[in-house]
């Protein structure tokens, strides 16, 4: 039978099994793993636990609260997030398997919709839908219409004019397909050409609009004719 350990710990004064450099596990750990560089204290957990109360799963309500609670404590983002995550706070849902009718219909919604529209139809993420088209080798990107970013470099003006043509209705966007309609555009470029400079608009795609437009237009004039 082996005889039990008559040496007390050097630090904590107890009689630990084994000791190690005349400590006790406890106390060499303390050594050797430095104390954490940020003390919390439970005034302060609880504080962390109202916020993720108060805001549920509203993220946007979630990150400003979140950032009014690092710049009281004068802490960083991680460090938060790494204690809510001991908390058992900030727990990442599991991953809901994809259904053969919910890609069926996100092979059907691609390049028609907006990825966010389509987000909202599917009940899934924005991130969850680009992830799944990617799987799938399909492409986000719509096929009717321009995005304001698209826009602004074929007619070669900055953000604030797009954005204030559409707050003034000149150019109008389809809200479900998140894209400027190509009408609204064809419309805009004939009777406000004196909005934009021809020096720095894109010349071929500029030809190409007012010859479609050309081309719609006496299409229309013959079939008037024919019926006349």
């Amino acid at each position: 039978m082996p005889t039990p350990n008559q040496v007390a710990c050097a630090a904590c004064e107890c009689y630990p099994s084994k000791l190690i450099l005349g400590l006790c596990p406890e106390c060499r750990m303390k050594i050797v793993r430095p104390p954490a560089k940020y003390q919390w204290t439970a005034n302060m957990d609880d504080q962390l636990r109202q916020v993720y109360r108060r805001t549920g799963r509203k993220k946007l309500v979630l990150s400003a609260e979140l950032t009014k609670f690092c710049s009281t404590f004068r802490l960083p983002r991680t460090a938060v997030m790494n204690r809510a995550r001991r908390l058992g706070l900030n727990i990442v849902r599991p991953f809901k398997p994809w259904t053969h009718e919910e890609k069926e219909g996100l092979r059907k919604l691609a390049g028609l919709l907006g990825v966010n529209t389509i987000a909202k139809r599917l009940g899934r993420s924005p991130y969850a839908i680009k992830n799944q088209l990617s799987q799938m080798n399909l492409t986000a990107q719509l096929t009717d219409g321009y995005t304001i970013r698209q826009l602004q470099l074929l007619l070669g003006v900055p953000n604030r004019s797009i954005q204030m043509w559409l707050t003034t209705r000149a150019l109008h966007m389809d809200l479900d397909k998140e894209r400027i309609t190509e009408a609204s555009v064809r419309e805009f470029v004939k009777n406000n050409m004196y909005e934009y400079s021809f020096r720095r608009v894109d010349e071929p795609w500029l030809k190409s609009l007012l010859g479609t437009q050309r081309a719609t237009r006496r299409r229309a004039e013959l079939e008037v004719g024919k019926a006349a």
